[in-house]
């Protein structure tokens, strides 16, 4: 028999597709109305419509980019609350730097201004090559999608001893299992 911490030792290398984030948050969290939307088949104007369409109060986005001639996906996650809309990204790129890892001129960005979505700010992946544990994040982040940036940073903070990677991780393993 394996232990829970066997069990627990997970591939921080796979990353997360758009059916397992899908099976991991269905009939699980409380009013959310999820959209998935792989920003690559996004074509022309970026619309609030086409991220948060009516009836939709969370939209996971998976961003693209080639860095090193190397192509890289990470889970990003919009959210609307009855007061203002949130964008989270487990690596806290900000602004500037997310116009240099998406070679878009700025065009998600500017959409990102227009609709004022206000970004966290502070990173809760670790940022190593072989960390791919931004679906994950997104996870948890959907799963708390009541809370604002600040608040949730807070929250999965509180656990000072484990790493963010770690916890998001244990936060999904019963999903996984089912």
């Amino acid at each position: 028999m394996t232990t829970l911490a066997e069990e627990m030792k997970f591939d921080e290398t796979q990353p997360l597709d758009f059916t397992e984030i899908a099976r991991l948050c269905k009939h699980r969290v409380k009013d959310l109305q999820l959209l998935f939307v792989d920003l690559e088949t996004i074509k022309g104007r970026y619309t609030l419509s086409r991220f948060l369409p009516a009836g939709v109060n969370v939209s996971a986005i998976l961003l693209t980019s080639r860095i090193k001639h190397k192509l890289q996906r990470h889970w990003t996650v919009l959210i609307r609350t009855n007061k203002k809309i949130e964008f989270f990204d487990p690596l806290a790129l900000g602004k500037t730097m997310l116009d240099v890892v998406l070679g878009d001129k700025g065009k998600f960005t500017a959409f990102l201004k227009q609709i004022k979505a206000e970004f966290n700010t502070r990173a809760v992946q670790q940022r190593k090559e072989d960390v791919r544990t931004c679906g994950l994040h997104a996870v948890s982040r959907i799963f708390k999608h009541k809370l604002d940036n600040k608040t949730y940073e807070r929250w999965i903070l509180s656990i000072k001893s484990l790493k963010p990677d770690q916890l998001v991780a244990i936060l999904t393993y019963f999903g996984h299992m089912t």
